[in-house]
């Protein structure tokens, strides 16, 4: 069974190199992943480097991994594996990678498949990495592909003397015919998790596949994490501070906060406290006519402001997706805008205006008629 632990929660001094905690760590006996990008890093202001170990099982049986192929190694092949979705997000949430995918291509080849996916990486420094990669799937290349490999191998089991000459035309069929529908019947998977691998390897140097003994080395994976001294006065305020604005989002704005300097909390009676005498106690369960209360509605204002802030809450990743989404569903065309190259604002007035327009509408909105090609209206 896979495990996955925290082997160290180093918090490297503000303004030091905190990737030097992975010099511990022997090549020989882990499989490092670790963004070269912020390798020479200093941390930021709150920020502390924790290193996790994930192991992954080599047994097939825990759908953890899967064969993509084989190499040879020594006498013998040696299984070639890559990550099913599941490991995949237990690698993704030990190193801190937040990934979105879409399929991109117009689906009316059943040959041909091709996803895009987009990831995102905190450096030391509290800035992101961010990283798109696409990943085409022909199933008339990876045929032929595949014919390659079984003749090499099964030429290789002639040599050897396990396989007879004469069965050499029958053996390259049926490997080529089994593997083929394989392959065909989880293109798009197959396809949606090679756009990962490519993000993963632009990220944090992961490879697309790995010979199943590798598997044996535990993968250690360093994360940033904003953790601020919550002991230090300044610090606290700030914590206590965003707590009730993110009340005040859910409540609303009778959700008070603290002066500024204050870090005060009410303090709860104690379950045992002496009752009040002569309380007069109010039943609100019933109105003066009889009916039950029910709940106010909120206004279409405070609906928009819920709403705005939900949007404000979602990261880049998660626009960009929502923005997919809603292009599919208009049935709006190709996108022509790079959407990373948007500001989180711009990206927020693009989704509410594809919210407003009805499922295969004209587009009347000059924006939108730049951002999208073809698709309804055009």
């Amino acid at each position: 069974m896979a495990t996955q632990r925290s082997l160290k929660k180093a918090e490297t001094a503000e303004g030091q190199n905190p990737f030097v905690a992975l010099e511990k760590y022997d090549p020989t006996k882990y499989n490092i992943l670790c963004p070269p990008a912020a390798v020479q890093a200093r941390l930021g202001f709150g920020y502390v480097l924790s290193v996790e170990e994930v192991t992954v099982s080599s047994d097939y049986a825990e759908k953890e991994v899967y064969k993509v192929g084989s190499r040879p190694k020594g006498n013998s092949w040696e299984d070639e594996v890559t990550f099913y979705g599941t490991t995949l997000n237990r690698l993704a949430n030990a190193a801190g990678i937040s990934y979105a995918t879409r399929r991109i291509d117009d689906r009316r080849d059943p040959q041909y498949v091709e996803f895009q996916a987009m990831g995102t990486l905190k450096k030391a420094d509290g800035t992101h990495l961010i990283a798109t990669r696409t990943k085409g799937f022909d199933l008339r290349e990876i045929e032929q592909e595949v014919i390659e490999q079984q003749t090499k191998k099964v030429r290789y089991l002639i040599k050897k003397g396990e396989i007879k000459p004469q069965h050499e035309a029958f053996q390259i069929k049926s490997r080529v015919k089994a593997e083929m529908q394989q392959k065909r019947k989880h293109r798009v998977a197959l396809c949606e998790t090679g756009a990962i691998l490519r993000v993963f390897r632009a990220l944090i140097g992961m490879k697309s596949s790995y010979p199943i003994s590798a598997l044996n080395k535990p993968f250690v994976l360093p994360r940033i994490d904003f953790r601020p001294d919550s002991n230090d006065p300044d610090v606290k305020r700030m914590l206590i501070e965003q707590g009730f604005r993110s009340e005040q989002e859910v409540f609303g704005p009778s959700a008070r906060s603290l002066p500024a300097g204050d870090t005060r909390t009410d303090e709860l009676p104690e379950d045992d406290a002496e009752p009040v005498e002569d309380a007069e106690v109010i039943d609100n369960s019933v109105n003066e006519v009889g009916a039950e209360e029910v709940p106010q509605e909120m206004s279409a204002d405070e609906k928009a402001s819920h709403h705005l802030a939900d949007l404000k809450a979602l990261d880049g990743a998660e626009q960009i997706a929502m923005i997919s989404k809603l292009r599919d569903e208009k049935g709006l065309g190709k996108i022509k805008k790079d959407l990373l190259k948007m500001s989180r604002e711009e990206r927020i007035d693009v989704i509410l205006q594809l919210e407003k327009l009805p499922v295969n509408a004209p587009k009347k909105h000059v924006d939108l008629g730049e951002l999208f090609e073809g698709g309804a209206g055009q």
